[in-house]
């Protein structure tokens, strides 16, 4: 996987600290990435219509580019019910504080 990022952005902070809590940073290539909307990243653009980080590409070729999906989806990549509940409050409760 691919993860492009800023080092300020808290969202791209939030989505390197799941992936170290799922114990899958390991699996993750970070790009730091620069993005400013008077000079937009022309590389970033090619995976992220948007062009704002965090962006990740899977391992299939796939492109999430917003952190609650990215975070979800590295959840489910580590097995599920880690960082988000299946169902219920308590599932509410952790998307609420994302």
């Amino acid at each position: 996987m691919k993860l492009w990022y800023a080092p300020a952005s808290p969202f791209a902070r939030k989505v390197r600290v799941a992936a170290l809590e799922l114990n899958l940073a390991d699996r993750i290539e970070l790009v730091e990435t620069a993005v400013s909307p008077a000079n937009p990243n022309a590389t970033l653009a090619r995976e992220n219509p948007l062009i704002k980080v965090p962006t990740l590409r899977t391992d299939d070729g796939m492109v999430l580019y917003d952190s609650r999906v990215i975070c979800e989806y590295l959840d489910a990549l580590a097995g599920g019910n880690r960082l988000f509940p299946g169902a219920g409050p308590e599932r509410f409760r952790a998307l609420t504080r994302q």
